[in-house]
């Protein structure tokens, strides 16, 4: 003979049938609602399991508690992922920077002139790139490193660099071994100015730890890369290149209008801060290292 048990939400039942033993075995294999961004999930139903914890801007978290307590109410949501997930790790000194590169048109800009202390500045212009067509770190089908991140975001304007050591298609200013080279700087104003001014983005390597030494294979000090898409003249008067920065996963941040190189023509450095988590949570402050001249593909 069967009997229904009813089961009400309160936690309690009712069982139609006096005097006997019986065994009851419930599926508790429910689950209740996802977190959002960075916090824990909501609890289940009243036997449901919580919900998975959201990791940082929408990242999937850990799994939620089971709901099984003396009244079967809903367990807590998981924990967050790591709080980098959608952000570069400042403990991951990688770059990418390998001779994996393959530009085969040519240098895009040829007619430039080392920008001389006095000379105007270049045309201000805000951004070569839409702001729309950022790729942030964690965007897919992207390895994790910000050359490949700058080179997606350069192959998306239809062009690419050469490797590191490809004649005249690098300008070290900076290293960490000889100080900055005012004369490279010069080159590498006057070259950048030209091409932002023609529509063309360019990637630069960046130094964010004067402690540390990265890149061993090229110039021992860069450990970062972003893409210069502007430039002007703040307020103060002084010389700025504005930059996208791939190392955040956050439109707003990447692209932040403040995301500024500052160029010192009596000393040659090109320095300046990021809007990114990347930046801000560990106080870097860039510094450029080298450009690497756009070619076509």
């Amino acid at each position: 003979m069967e009997y229904s048990l009813t089961i009400y939400s309160d936690g309690t039942f009712y069982w139609p049938v006096e005097n006997y033993n019986v065994t009851i075995w419930i599926d508790i294999s429910c689950s209740g609602d996802n977190g959002t961004g960075g916090g824990n999930g909501n609890s289940g139903g009243w036997w449901d399991g919580g919900g998975t914890g959201g990791g940082t801007t929408g990242s999937p978290g850990g799994p939620g508690n089971g709901g099984w307590d003396p009244w079967w109410s809903g367990g807590g949501g998981g924990t967050t992922n790591d709080p980098y997930a959608y952000d570069r790790n400042p403990n991951d000194n990688y770059s990418g920077d390998e001779d994996n590169n393959g530009g085969n048109g040519g240098p895009v800009i040829t007619d430039y002139q080392p920008y001389k202390p006095g000379d105007p500045w270049p045309v201000t212009v805000s951004s070569v790139i839409l702001e729309s067509n950022f790729i942030g770190w964690n965007s897919p089908g992207i390895p994790k490193s910000c050359m490949s991140y700058v080179k997606a975001q350069l192959a998306q304007a239809g062009f690419t660099i050469d490797n590191y050591g490809a004649p005249g298609l690098t300008i070290q200013v900076f290293k960490k071994s000889t100080g900055v080279n005012k004369t490279a700087a010069q080159d590498a104003v006057g070259y950048i100015g030209k091409a932002i001014a023609y529509g063309v983005p360019v990637i630069v390597g960046i130094d964010v730890d004067p402690t540390t030494s990265s890149n061993p294979g090229t110039d021992g000090t860069t450990d970062h890369f972003v893409v210069i898409v502007g430039q002007g003249v703040d307020p103060d008067g002084r010389f700025y290149f504005r930059f996208f920065d791939n190392a955040d996963g956050e439109n707003a941040k990447g692209t932040n209008p403040d995301n500024k190189l500052y160029y010192n023509p009596n000393t040659g450095a090109i320095t300046g801060t990021s809007q990114t988590d990347y930046a801000v949570d560990n106080n870097f402050t860039y510094q450029l290292t080298m450009v690497r001249k756009t070619q076509f593909f």
